[in-house]
């Protein structure tokens, strides 16, 4: 820190070392009520402090307590000329660069400018492509860009087999309708034969009593029935023989109703084991590929297309921009500039001369409030150690006790 410097020698000058810090940033966001926040308040606290400090009872302690305060204040100085001094030269290198800019000459003028604008335009694409980016979930995205490959395949798959479960679907609703249709005719069927048979009960009896009766009263009385005895009989045979043929046609036609009947059950039974093996199939392509449709899973290779193309065009961007940033770089650095990698953050500035002209002004503002702080923090300095040597000379008796106040301060 130098506490002794001042009393053995006043002729050592300072060294100030630059650490590379870049400040360009700071400096634009920084206001002058920030400035005069930062420095002036605390060195008006310190000399208000200094001059109560002079009015403490000239005891031991108070005088050692005194030169405590001093150190201190004396420390808080140092350190903001230190740093003020590291701005100021900063600040002044970025002024230093701003008018090495505008007077630039061609080619590198209009190098720089044609980096700028490229520059700029290529933020703006990427601007553009982020506001208006497909939206996918990430691991779909994941997932697609794995089995890119093979995705067309799946979807031909998964398509087929959903049609399949729909076609087995419907050709088992219309086997059921048929059943149905097969069942009644059967029960209709049934019905007919116990008709036709309850039929040629009533008749076989109604013939055999008119017979009878008919018989008993061609022995029994001198009327010759013999005609209604074949009339009966005559009858009796057609309707015999209608009831018969009936009868037969419609077993026949039960027979096969019953053989359509169970070859709908055997169809019915064929189907619906391969509609719950394709079924099956396409839940576990859901369930493995997270979707519940192909049309869902086409609908996310569609967006996977399209983000995919969006990331090739945001990566070439950026390697644009990279190009043109290091291009703008490379100009700027024929112009032996203090620090050129801060002007492609503000490639604004280098194609609009009013902003140029803005960060000009705000630059000659900091290095003027800085220049003051430093004058201010220097006067405070050279008033502090002009306390302590007035301290030493009126008080030979305690020297070796300020000077050991000194050294402890100066080797924290």
């Amino acid at each position: 820190m130098g506490f002794f410097s001042w009393l053995k020698s006043k002729t050592v000058e300072e060294e100030i070392i630059f650490e590379g810090e870049n400040l360009y940033e700071k400096i634009q966001m920084d206001s002058d009520d920030n400035l005069e926040k930062m420095y002036e308040p605390l060195d008006k606290e310190l000399i208000q402090q200094a001059i109560k400090e002079d009015k403490i009872n000239d005891t031991f302690d108070a005088k050692k307590t005194s030169v405590e305060h001093i150190c201190e204040q004396m420390v808080i100085c140092e350190q903001r000329i230190e740093s003020a001094k590291k701005e100021y030269e900063a600040v002044n290198g970025y002024i230093n660069d701003i008018l090495a800019m505008e007077n630039m000459e061609e080619p590198i003028k209009g190098n720089v400018e044609y980096y700028a604008r490229r520059i700029i335009t290529l933020r703006e694409d990427k601007k553009s492509l982020k506001q208006h980016s497909t939206k996918i979930p990430e691991s779909k995205y994941i997932y697609m860009q794995r089995h890119e490959d093979e995705i067309q395949e799946i979807l031909k798959e998964m398509y087929e087999d959903e049609q399949e479960s729909q076609r087995l679907k419907t050709d088992m609703h219309h086997i059921e309708g048929e059943k149905v249709a097969l069942k009644g005719e059967k029960k209709d069927t049934i019905a007919k034969l116990n008709t036709l048979r309850s039929l040629a009960k009533i008749g076989v009896i109604t013939a055999a009593v008119l017979l009878g009766i008919l018989i008993w009263a061609q022995f029994n009385s001198k009327t010759d029935y013999t005609m209604w005895i074949y009339i009966v009989v005559i009858i009796t045979l057609v309707g015999g023989i209608l009831i018969t043929v009936n009868h037969h046609e419609a077993v026949g036609f039960l027979r096969l109703t019953e053989r359509k009947l169970n070859k709908a059950i055997g169809l019915m039974n064929k189907y619906k084991l391969l509609y719950v093996n394709v079924q099956s199939r396409i839940e576990y392509k859901y369930e493995v590929h997270g979707v519940k449709s192909s049309h869902e899973l086409n609908d996310l290779w569609r967006l996977y297309i399209n983000a995919k193309k969006e990331h090739e065009a945001f990566h070439l961007n950026s390697d644009n921009t990279f190009k043109s940033v290091e291009g703008l770089i490379s100009e700027l650095d024929k112009l032996n500039l203090y620090d050129s990698s801060v002007w492609p953050s503000q490639v604004d500035a280098i194609v609009d001369g009013r902003a140029m002209m803005q960060i000009r002004q705000t630059l000659n503002v900091r290095r003027q409030k800085l220049k003051e702080s430093i004058q201010f923090n220097t006067t405070t300095l050279e008033n502090c150690k002009s306390r302590i040597q007035n301290l030493i000379d009126k008080n030979p008796v305690i020297a070796k006790d300020i000077l050991a106040i000194l050294e402890r301060y100066e080797n924290q």
